[in-house]
């Protein structure tokens, strides 16, 4: 997989699953996300999984909470190459932006992110078809498996539950 092949690859390196499902969901449900194909991995899969899932997908941007800042911090300085940080904020990101001074990699708030792209917006749409997430899997053996799911997937998982869940 490259850049030119499948747009935009951004890694979500999440420790919960309702940051991992709002995330998505916004990505496929909004048009100014639906362009960035989101990887995700968790960091319960250990420190060489986030690895390979991130250098396989050649992702240049990684995603995470504040909180798991100290595990990118520690992957960067084995190796990983990531050009830019975005951290979902806790209450005092001025320390998360402390672990980073020393680091070649560009590290910014969600917030951040959104006020840099509020006057360049993105033309960019996507179809149902077109990949929209790569979930890495723990797998039974081996490095992570990558399992690809297109907008159309999400959507339709969100509809069948809206059938069930009558407060979606």
């Amino acid at each position: 997989m490259d850049d030119h092949s499948f747009g935009v690859f951004q890694k979500l390196f999440a420790s919960s699953l309702p940051e991992l499902v709002h995330f998505c969901l916004c990505h496929s449900l909004t048009d100014c996300w639906n362009f960035v194909i989101v990887v995700t991995v968790y960091a319960t899969l250990g420190e060489e999984a986030v690895k390979f899932a991130i250098k396989e997908v050649v992702a240049h941007t990684l995603f995470t909470s504040e909180g798991l800042l100290p595990k990118v911090q520690k992957l960067i300085n084995n190796g990983l190459d990531v050009k830019t940080v975005i951290y979902f904020e806790s209450p005092d990101p001025e320390n998360a932006q402390q672990h980073y001074e020393q680091e070649n990699v560009e590290i910014l708030s969600f917030t951040q992110l959104l006020n840099i792209g509020k006057p360049h917006p993105i033309e960019n749409k996507a179809s149902p078809q077109d990949l929209a997430v790569i979930m890495y899997t723990s797998g039974t053996t081996g490095n992570p498996k990558g399992v690809m799911i297109s907008h159309e997937n999400i959507v339709a998982a969100v509809s069948g539950q809206c059938e069930v869940v009558p407060t979606m």
